[in-house]
């Protein structure tokens, strides 16, 4: 009884000895500038500002002991409304003996992230956050070139319902829907429309002023504009500091 008892009890102590020693191994995530020769970050902050068309921060996986994995999964997830849901997942290849990897990641959008590292075998190792801010006032009108407005009835999806250059209202007005669209994220807080009509060989006939909140990380925007009387008019669109994004001609027609 005695000799079969003891061996179960050292299979304990080492089995909990084991444990212990996975527990202690320390693992950080931090977010930074760069690395140094050692593996140590350069600069590392919770917080960072990128361009509008976004910025590299260097995601930095540390550990007390050697990484005894081929392989390191990394998953990025974004908060939205207080969930924090997948965005983008990388992996890294370790190819040399050291205790630390790194993925320079290219943020080009606004919010919250959480960056998960994985083993090979996709158990979590640590994790971190990071928010991500994208500057908005050094943006220039060479910024939105591509970005595209539509005249339509109505947008789905980002996607225009019956286009057209020339629209019917009746007697009481009507509207349109103009649909802006980029292929990148808009960078503001507020799209501002001008409507012009116009007068001769000018549109120089101030009719509206429409400004309509988006979310900076958005591609498109719906804005609806109001029309009461015929003519010919122009669209200008402006961010939130009055750098222009784009312009279209609609003809407003009587029914």
């Amino acid at each position: 009884m005695i000799g079969g008892w003891f061996p179960k009890i050292q299979l304990i102590i080492l089995l909990a000895s084991l444990l212990l020693f996975d527990s202690s191994i320390s693992q950080t995530v931090s977010f930074c500038e760069g690395i140094d020769e050692s593996g140590q970050p350069h600069k590392t902050s919770l917080k960072w500002t990128v361009r509008p068309d976004g910025g590299i921060v260097s995601i930095h996986y540390m550990q007390d002991s050697i990484i005894r994995h081929e392989k390191l999964y990394v998953y990025i997830d974004k908060k939205e409304k207080d969930v924090f849901r997948e965005f983008d997942s990388r992996s890294l290849i370790i190819e040399e003996i050291k205790k630390w990897a790194v993925l320079d990641y290219d943020f080009n959008e606004p919010g919250e992230f959480r960056v998960t590292f994985l083993d090979q075998q996709r158990k979590p190792l640590a994790e971190g956050s990071v928010i991500i801010e994208v500057a908005t006032r050094h943006i220039t009108t060479s910024y939105y070139s591509g970005c595209e407005l539509f005249f339509c009835e109505d947008s789905r999806g980002g996607e225009a319902y019956n286009p057209s250059g020339e629209f019917a209202i009746d007697e009481f007005g009507g509207e349109i829907v103009l649909l802006i669209k980029h292929t990148k994220p808009l960078n503001t807080n507020i799209i501002i429309v001008d409507i012009w009509k116009k007068r001769g060989e000018k549109y120089d006939k101030f009719v509206d002023a429409v400004r309509f909140r988006v979310e900076p990380q958005w591609r498109y925007a719906k804005v609806v504009c109001e029309f009461s009387t015929p003519g010919e008019y122009k669209a200008m669109i402006y961010n939130e500091d009055e750098i222009w994004i784009t312009s279209g001609i609609v003809e407003v027609v009587r029914e």
